[in-house]
């Protein structure tokens, strides 16, 4: 016999989804919440806005556009850094915003690398015969919060 978790219904048992009243017990719980559809990290808020989310890339042509999407991404780096210290550190929220500031840290780091190597492969060498134009590939939200549009090919 499967146990509950196992069965698909997220621990609830069967025969409630087929009584209204036990469907109504189940009170405040949401089944239709984020982690359920497949995401797997909270979202981070910060000043009432939601931060982009670094799940989908595309290529910018030229060193000014990456940098204007490092500047963007410094921008939030910052005011993590300055909404930190007002937050319990112990909450989910200080949580959340800390290991945001750590991944665009990091993120901002593979820019950097990619400006030294002259693009997005892994050798100078090799970026300078596939990529003559100098196409650099970044988070696409944050290129489009620099108002820099993306391309996925050249």
């Amino acid at each position: 016999m499967l146990k509950h978790a196992e069965t698909g219904t997220g621990g609830i048992p069967r025969r409630a989804f087929n009584n209204p009243r036990a469907m109504e017990s189940l009170g405040s719980s949401n089944l239709s919440n984020s982690f359920a559809l497949g995401d797997t990290s909270p979202s981070a808020r910060l000043g009432g806005r939601e931060l982009p989310a670094l799940n989908t890339r595309g290529f910018v042509q030229g060193k000014e556009r990456l940098n204007a999407v490092k500047r963007e991404m410094q921008k939030d780096i910052r005011a993590i850094q300055k909404a930190l210290p007002t937050l319990d550190p112990d909450s989910i929220g200080s949580k959340t915003l800390r290991s945001r500031e750590v991944t665009l840290r990091q993120e901002v780091e593979v820019l950097n690398r990619q400006v030294r190597q002259g693009g997005y492969l892994n050798t100078p060498a090799a970026n300078r015969q596939a990529n003559p134009n100098g196409n650099f590939y970044v988070p696409k939200e944050y290129a489009d919060r620099a108002g820099i549009n993306t391309t996925r090919s050249f």
